[in-house]
């Protein structure tokens, strides 16, 4: 008996990770891609722990965009990013945050 109370409670606090939700059908951990429309095409969101490749062709620049929505999402719930890119310099990638972070704020 003590020990399904204790998987509850383990299970309720997984479930309490700021900015992230569990998946209905699954009860997988979800988080979010910053876009709305995105994350309703991927069943909801992001599993946590997962990796992702997001992949574009050489005249695209979404990646980028949707790179830096994730990392808004990300610093508004209070989680540690992490950025390192050859193509990007980091440091300019977290101070474009700012007004995608104010944005997410007022929701």
């Amino acid at each position: 008996m003590e020990q399904k109370t204790e998987q509850r409670k383990t299970i309720k606090s997984i479930l309490s990770i700021p900015g992230t939700r569990a998946n209905v059908q699954s009860g997988q951990l979800l988080v979010s891609s910053g876009i709305p429309s995105v994350d309703e095409l991927l069943g909801g969101g992001l599993p946590v722990g997962s990796v992702v490749l997001i992949e574009e062709d050489s005249g695209g620049s979404y990646s980028r965009v949707m790179l830096r929505y994730f990392l808004a999402e990300g610093v508004v719930h209070k989680h540690a990013v992490f950025v390192g890119s050859q193509d990007y310099n980091p440091g300019k990638m977290i101070q474009s945050l700012s007004f995608l972070m104010s944005t997410k704020q007022i929701k």
